[in-house]
């Protein structure tokens, strides 16, 4: 097992044209860069396998190097490569392709306020297929029912 420290620090105002990677000597602080009390930025710590954290540095260094969508693959390819290594079953697709459809509903929801209609029409398919799909995932009970919009009734003064 192996500490990973990852720690994402502001860059000086005089190097933010250039892209530079330095080790840490891990005394560093947010207000002993050039003596200034400055914003802490992120700091993550945990304890890791070998290989993990050789895919964290990994990824780490090559984030700069994408866009968001070529990340998006990358970790994809990274899950998939995974899943393929460790799972001789022959049910690595249907895992892959139920945990990122779990991960995809459960944010959609949280988004649409846990709406499914919402949701439904946020990712593009059918009500009941949604409904479906968070009953399948877990992520709503059977007997939960989504509650009714009730429709507006016309008003005499809208109609004249």
């Amino acid at each position: 097992m192996k500490r990973v420290i990852v720690q994402i620090l502001p860059a000086d105002e005089s190097s933010s044209d250039q892209e530079s990677i330095q080790p840490a000597n891990g005394n560093e602080t947010a207000s002993g860069r050039n003596g200034q009390d400055a914003d802490p930025g992120v700091r993550l710590e945990a304890v890791i396998s070998l290989e993990r954290a050789r895919i964290v540095v990994d990824t780490m260094l090559d984030a700069g190097s994408f866009n968001g969508d070529d990340l998006a693959d990358r970790m994809i390819d990274r899950l998939v490569q995974r899943e393929l290594a460790s799972d001789h079953s022959g049910h690595v697709f249907h895992r892959v392709i139920s945990s990122v459809e779990r991960a995809l509903l459960r944010h959609a929801f949280a988004e649409c306020d846990h709406i499914q209609t919402r949701t439904a029409d946020r990712l593009g398919v059918n009500r009941n297929t949604i409904h479906k799909k968070l009953l399948k995932h877990e992520l709503i009970q059977a007997d939960e029912v989504e509650p009714a919009v009730t429709p507006r009734l016309a008003r005499e003064e809208d109609v004249a």
